[in-house]
């Protein structure tokens, strides 16, 4: 039922599972995943430490931990976590995973790190556009001395041909348009962004 997106039913079956063996991870584990589909980090934590408790080596348990830390905004603990599923299991997306938190430590550079590591290991489509769209984030805000918006541009431009119709890869498009000078061409990418949000436009597409 974690495939098919039923989390009510996976709930269900977790707590049987736990109920039949207390001591088995895997049912903590899905019961894990389950809460945090349903938005309840704290609940889904929980469940993936005592999954980790009983099998310390359960790479997705450190994984999904790390999301649950990273919902909570536990920036730290939730490096720590990415950081030993890295360590068991490469991944692309658990570096993409890795370097947001990072991001919102202000950790900038090893965040770049993370998500340039991530393109070298075949990541799906969504987290090639997102460690893109990150990349080019970066290197559109940082301070202007670290400013490169000409690194952005091929970057923002992949984001935007992976995902075209998604409000972030759009928004860094048009940013990065716009510090190179481009204004139209900003103006009718940032036009899109906010057609791509069901929120409406948002005060950083109106300033644009």
């Amino acid at each position: 039922h974690l495939n098919a997106g039923d989390w009510k039913k996976a709930l269900e079956e977790a707590e049987l599972a736990i109920k039949a063996n207390p001591k088995h991870a895997e049912g903590y584990y899905l019961r894990g995943r389950a809460r945090r589909a349903q938005g309840h980090p704290a609940q889904a934590q929980a469940d993936f430490g005592q999954a980790l408790a009983l099998d310390p080596a359960h790479v997705e348990a450190y994984h999904y931990r790390g999301h649950a830390h990273q919902a909570l905004r536990r920036y730290q603990p939730a490096v720590d976590d990415f950081t030993e599923a890295i360590r068991r299991k490469p991944d692309a997306h658990l570096h993409y995973a890795r370097g947001l938190a990072r991001y919102y430590l202000r950790e900038y550079d090893p965040a770049i790190e993370d998500w340039n590591k991530a393109l070298t290991l075949k990541p799906r489509p969504a987290d090639e556009s997102n460690a893109r769209e990150r990349l080019a984030w970066l290197y559109v805000t940082r301070p202007e001395q670290h400013r490169d918006p000409n690194k952005a541009l091929p970057l923002a431009e992949r984001a935007v041909e992976l995902a075209p119709d998604g409000y972030d890869p759009l928004k860094t498009l048009g940013a990065v348009q716009y510090r190179l000078g481009k204004f139209k061409d900003a103006v009718t990418t940032l036009t899109r962004a906010a057609a791509a949000t069901k929120a409406g436009p948002t005060a950083y597409d109106q300033f644009f």
